[in-house]
């Protein structure tokens, strides 16, 4: 069989129909439509992203803060990095990325000053980052001006607002340092803490009934290692003196001077809030005169009150928490006779038996007071929180408390020392 020749036409377009192959295969190999935006001779491109800060810097204080870290086209592994701009104090960790992923950390000495700086970059297998930022704050607290007036021999809770800056919400233990004699931390329910919640909270403290004229100004509060600046406690002369111009009160038996002197200043009568010699503040006036019951009934015409040192105090001893104890009263003038009954049948019941011993002002006459006394202890407003027993029974196994929040009174287990966060406390009273 002959073979048949290629003609030259025939072999010129069999060349061209290769060469033409092969240039739509090279073209096709070149093509890199996810390569990172038109890289050239099919190279990726690399790219190094850091996110936002996570965890705060404190200026003077040790700490780490890390940053995400994101990449595109870099090789898992470990890498040598370096941070460029960092403020003083900071140093940078090597990074680890997985995934296209990583973390970096920093990390902060005591030599960090309050700062900003936006123009940190990271560089990363030879791929610098845009520019991010590190902040460096103040941890700051402030404490504001005592609550209420305070006053020499007269028991009372205060607080002072305690503001803070860059503190996380918490309950934190702290000090006050140069608190005057007589003042102490106030921590019902074991509350020896200042809670901070969004940037505020109390400091509480307390001032005994002993405590005399002073005013200290260089107190500092210390929480979360941060010290306040100074502030200033002030217990003052109540800012009057005492005179007795008669036996009965029309003719104005009690008289108070403006001053501390009592040779200077005008005369004017007595109201409900002074501060009596015997110790206790007047919450009750009576010009004509009220029954005082008992055994020795007499005519009073004023009731003071002083809150004593008593805390979780039930109305009760054990013994005798469902005791009735017969013929107490609820009225004003009541509150004597009740404590003398209570404690002839119950001699250890404590919350009597706390006001009874109670000798404040060299005065031995104090009570507790009855329901209806109770209330106007209230109503003039000397304490503002707080559970406070009465000496009046409601049945044989309760008695009448006041809650000092809303004002509303309400009959309590005998036994009863506390509610939640909430004690029971006493007054002691005394009538002239």
């Amino acid at each position: 069989m002959k073979k048949k020749k290629m003609t030259r036409t025939a072999l010129f377009a069999g060349i061209i129909a290769i060469v033409a192959m092969i240039g739509f295969s090279l073209a096709a190999c070149g093509d890199d439509s996810g390569g990172g935006g038109g890289g050239t001779g099919g190279t990726k491109t690399k790219t190094v992203t850091v996110g936002a800060q996570n965890g705060t810097l404190f200026a003077g204080k040790q700490g780490f803060t890390e940053y995400p870290v994101t990449t595109a086209n870099i090789a898992d592994g470990f890498y040598v990095v370096t941070v460029a701009n960092l403020p003083s104090g900071v140093t940078s960790y090597n990074v680890t990325i997985s995934g296209n992923s990583g973390k970096l950390l920093l990390e902060a000495d005591t030599s960090t000053t309050e700062a900003t700086t936006s123009n940190l970059t990271l560089t990363l297998d030879g791929v610098t980052s845009a520019e991010f930022a590190i902040a460096i704050v103040v941890k700051t607290v402030t404490v504001g001006e005592q609550s209420q007036q305070l006053y020499e021999a007269y028991y009372s809770q205060f607080y002072y607002p305690v503001t803070t800056a860059n503190i996380a919400n918490g309950k934190y233990d702290f000090t006050v340092d140069n608190l005057p004699n007589e003042v102490t931390v106030y921590a019902p329910s074991g509350w020896g803490y200042v809670e901070i919640i969004d940037n505020y909270g109390y400091l509480n403290l307390k001032v005994s009934e002993s405590a005399a004229v002073v005013t200290t100004s260089n107190l500092t509060l210390t929480l979360d290692g941060v010290t306040s600046a100074e502030f200033t406690i002030t217990i003052d002369h109540p800012g009057y003196s005492w005179t007795v111009t008669s036996t009965t009160y029309p003719a104005q038996s009690i008289q108070t001077c403006l001053a501390c002197n009592a040779t200077t200043g005008t005369a004017r009568d007595t109201i409900i809030g002074d501060t009596v010699p015997g110790g206790g503040r007047i919450f009750y006036i009576d010009t004509a005169g009220f029954t005082v019951t008992g055994t020795d009934s007499f005519t009073a015409y004023y009731l003071v009150a002083t809150s004593i040192n008593e805390r979780f105090i039930a109305w009760a001893s054990s013994a005798y928490a469902s005791t009735d104890i017969t013929g107490t009263g609820t009225g004003i003038g009541t509150g004597r006779a009740n404590t003398a009954a209570i404690l002839a049948v119950d001699a250890s019941a404590p919350a009597a038996r706390a006001c009874k011993n109670y000798t404040g002002g060299g005065k031995d006459d104090w009570f507790l007071p009855s329901k209806d006394e109770l209330n106007e202890i209230y109503k003039a407003g000397i304490m503002s929180s707080g559970y406070y027993w009465s000496s009046s029974q409601d049945s044989s196994n309760r008695a009448w408390y006041q809650n000092f929040e809303s004002g509303f009174q309400f009959g309590s287990n005998k036994s009863t020392t506390y509610v939640g966060d909430v004690i029971y406390e006493v007054f002691a009273v005394r009538a002239f």
